[in-house]
């Protein structure tokens, strides 16, 4: 993975509030805001991506509202034309062998359902 993805990812995940627990509202009551309504609203984060891929989620699953995706993706894809690189091939993690994980609302925050994965999950 190229080194300035690494550091963008890094930036990109410590700037981002529903990745560090905080509501992205601006009220200050206790209640935190709902992410999602229905299981569709949620997705799995790609493992792993760069300019020229993705690897598929992989064990620990991350479970993120869709737009958040939607938004990685885009901005990646943004930046990435912005240069002309040579695409180095990404070694994606497998899955273990009868590890299944779906993305799922549950109390209005999306969640990792999974079965069959040894590996811990967020």
């Amino acid at each position: 993975m190229q080194p300035w993805l690494i550091g963008w990812i890094l930036l990109v995940a410590c700037d981002d509030p529903v990745r560090q627990g905080r509501s992205v509202s601006s009220s200050t009551t206790a209640t935190p805001e709902r992410e999602c309504a229905t299981d569709d609203d949620c997705g799995l984060m790609p493992s792993q991506l760069n300019c020229c891929t993705e690897c598929p989620p992989s064990p620990p699953f991350e479970a993120v509202v869709r737009p958040q995706i939607d938004s990685l993706l885009l901005e990646l894809e943004t930046r990435c034309s912005q240069r002309s690189l040579v695409c180095q091939p990404l070694t994606c993690e497998p899955v273990p062998v009868g590890c299944t994980a779906t993305a799922r609302c549950a109390a209005g925050r999306c969640t990792v359902a999974h079965i069959g994965c040894e590996q811990p999950v967020s």
